[in-house]
């Protein structure tokens, strides 16, 4: 596949805000909005971001079309999804591909939005933004600082990523045999919304890739089972090392009806039979600190470290 970065996104660019899922909270939305305006950028509203249709922002048509007319405004440099929910893997065969490819912007979100960045880099081979978002959860200024970096191209590369202590990361590998360097480009996101992606046309082509995961608000059962099905598919088969982030809220509810494992022994049983190098505890997800990932970007796993090779972003505009 022929990766296509966007141009790197400057201070005093317009960013658009979309909603191709769930309706954003307004409070929450302002509140997300004011950090990109303070930090030296326009934003430009989508209809979607005002549309409600029960858990949806619109109807599939109005996601879209928001999305595509945002692709092809020359005024709009880059495009934030204002939350996940539901709904993006609704309007993925609407989406203008063609012009995207021919279009190329910073396009960012996670959650369910997954389905959606993934797509585009199936189909064009665009660098999509696995990061927070708006109207998604609290951040912290560590996160921020991270996103702006990397859609700036000001992201230092090369070297090991520092998280935050308070987060525990680079807690080592689960797996053996130990591997010193594996390096492949990034792809990942939440695991539910990958598992549900599996044998679709929207999942990445067969390539190899390390593989990162999160997820919020799904019993220990449900992670086994998603991990399961992933473990008979091409995204395990084809994935040379694994990175473990937050799994928010996903251990034993009192409904449930039996005792379980811990999500963290659930992992852990899953993925230890495996021939990979697996990082657990990657500040990425649900959580206060959200890492920014560039999917499709080279990163490489050493040891109890994750290093991110290039940017992803170009450094100058195009034409």
């Amino acid at each position: 596949m022929s990766i296509i970065k966007a141009p790197a996104l400057h201070f005093g660019d317009t960013l658009a805000v979309i909603a191709p899922a769930g309706p954003p909270d307004p409070e929450k939305l302002d509140r997300g909005v004011r950090l990109f305006r303070e930090a030296g950028f326009k934003i430009h509203f989508g209809r979607s971001v005002t549309l409600r249709n029960h858990y949806l922002a619109g109807n599939d048509v109005d996601r879209a079309d928001d999305l595509n007319r945002c692709i092809e405004n020359p005024d709009i440099q880059g495009i934030l999804c204002a939350r996940g929910g539901y709904g993006s893997m609704r309007i993925l065969d609407r989406v203008n591909y063609d012009s995207i490819r021919e279009n190329p912007k910073v396009v960012m979100g996670f959650s369910d939005v997954t389905a959606l960045l993934l797509s585009i880099y199936r189909r064009t081979g665009l660098v999509t933004f696995h990061g927070p978002m708006p109207a998604g959860p609290h951040l912290s200024d560590w996160s921020f600082d991270i996103l702006l970096r990397q859609i700036t191209g000001t992201i230092r590369t090369g070297v090991p990523l520092v998280p935050p202590a308070e987060t525990g990361s680079g807690t080592a590998c689960f797996l053996n045999p130990p591997v010193a360097v594996v390096t492949e480009p990034i792809l990942g996101g939440c695991l539910s919304i990958l598992s549900t992606l599996s044998g679709t046309p929207w999942e990445p082509a067969d390539q190899a890739f390390i593989l990162f995961l999160e997820d919020i608000g799904e019993a220990p059962y449900r992670i086994d089972r998603m991990l399961t099905h992933m473990i008979h598919t091409r995204w395990i088969r084809s994935c040379r090392g694994i990175v473990l982030g937050d799994f928010i809220a996903c251990d034993q509810r009192p409904d449930d009806p039996e005792p379980t494992p811990t999500v963290t022994e659930v992992l852990r049983e899953r993925l230890q039979h495996l021939s990979l190098p697996v990082l657990k505890g990657f500040p990425v997800g649900h959580g206060v600190h959200n890492f920014t990932i560039p999917l499709g970007i080279p990163f490489s796993i050493r040891g109890d470290t994750l290093i991110q090779e290039e940017s992803g972003v170009e450094s100058l505009r195009r034409g």
